[in-house]
């Protein structure tokens, strides 16, 4: 892994490698398999070390695949620019909506539609 300070340091000289490294991902369609780890490591934060409420878990990946993810977003955001390409309903990768929109747009249609007495389907891949 490559620390952050590192790759932010060298961000010019490495900025040719990470569209490299994007546009290879993309011609060829696979994630490099080491990029799909990820660690969860628990930080203190307060109270007694010895319970285990008192941590917040913080999501570690690795930085160079952050950068890639940076380079192909703005690929497809210009490719594609939303909303008019993703629809209405699309929340990731629009300013503003994330998440937590979406859950909330979800739990509300639920709602609606159960009160109604329409059935759902739920896949997931």
């Amino acid at each position: 892994m490559v620390p952050t300070a590192v790759l932010r340091s060298c961000a010019t000289e490495n900025s040719r490698l990470i569209a490299l490294l994007a546009a290879s991902i993309l011609r060829s369609g696979r994630w490099p398999q080491q990029w799909k780890a990820h660690w969860v490591v628990p930080i203190h934060e307060k109270g007694s070390k010895a319970n285990p409420e008192n941590y917040q878990g913080v999501h570690i990946t690795y930085q160079a695949a952050k950068a890639v993810e940076k380079v192909m977003l703005a690929v497809l955001l210009t490719s594609f620019p939303p909303p008019v390409s993703f629809g209405q309903h699309q929340f990731a990768y629009r300013p503003g909506c994330g998440a937590r929109d979406m859950l909330a747009y979800l739990t509300v249609r639920w709602l609606l539609g159960f009160d109604a007495k329409k059935s759902f389907a739920l896949y997931l891949g």
